[in-house]
C-alpha cells in the first residue's frame, strides 16, 4: 500500500476533509453575503459553521441596505428628472438653450425674433468690434424668450 493510500485511511485525513468542507462552505456563504451587504460584514453575524451569532447586527444590516437602496432609487429618479428638465430645451443644455416654456404667443415670438435678428446684426462682435458680451446677453435673452 502506498503512503497516500495509507494516509487516506486515517482519522487525521477524515478530519482534514471535514475541515476543508467546512471552510469551503464558509467561504461560499461569506462571498454571497458580502456581495449583498459589503466586505467584512459576514463575520460580524455568523461563525465559521454558518451559525447566526449576532441577529441584531444582521437586522441592522438589512435596514441599512434598504435605506441605501431607497436612497439610490430616489437619487436616480432625481437625476432623471433634472436631466430631462435641463436638456428639454433642445439646446444641448447650454446656458443659451431654448426655454422649455414661454409666456409669449406666436405673434410676439415672431416680433421678438425680428428684434433679435436686428440686434444681433448690430451687436455681433465682428461688426461691433467689442468682446462679445453684448451678443452673449442677447443670446441669453433669446433663450429666455423661447424663440
Amino acid at each position: 500500500m502506498s503512503i497516500i493510500a495509507e494516509f487516506q485511511q486515517t482519522e487525521e485525513y477524515r478530519v482534514k476533509k471535514e475541515q476543508e468542507a467546512i471552510l469551503r462552505a464558509h467561504r461560499e456563504a461569506e462571498a454571497a453575503f458580502e456581495k449583498e451587504y459589503g466586505q467584512g460584514e459576514y463575520r460580524y453575524c455568523y461563525d465559521v459553521f454558518g451559525t447566526l451569532r449576532n441577529p441584531a447586527y444582521l437586522d441592522d444590516l438589512k435596514v441599512r441596505e434598504k435605506v441605501q437602496e431607497e436612497y439610490r432609487r430616489r437619487s436616480e429618479e432625481a437625476f432623471e428628472r433634472n436631466y430631462k428638465k435641463y436638456y428639454s430645451g433642445g439646446g444641448g443644455g447650454s446656458s443659451y438653450s431654448v426655454a422649455s416654456s414661454s409666456n409669449y404667443n406666436e405673434d410676439e415670438k415672431k416680433m421678438l425674433h425680428e428684434i433679435y435678428r436686428m440686434a444681433s446684426k448690430k451687436f455681433h462682435p465682428d461688426v461691433s468690434g467689442d468682446d462679445g458680451s453684448k451678443m452673449k446677453l442677447l443670446t441669453k435673452l433669446k433663450g429666455q424668450w423661447g424663440i
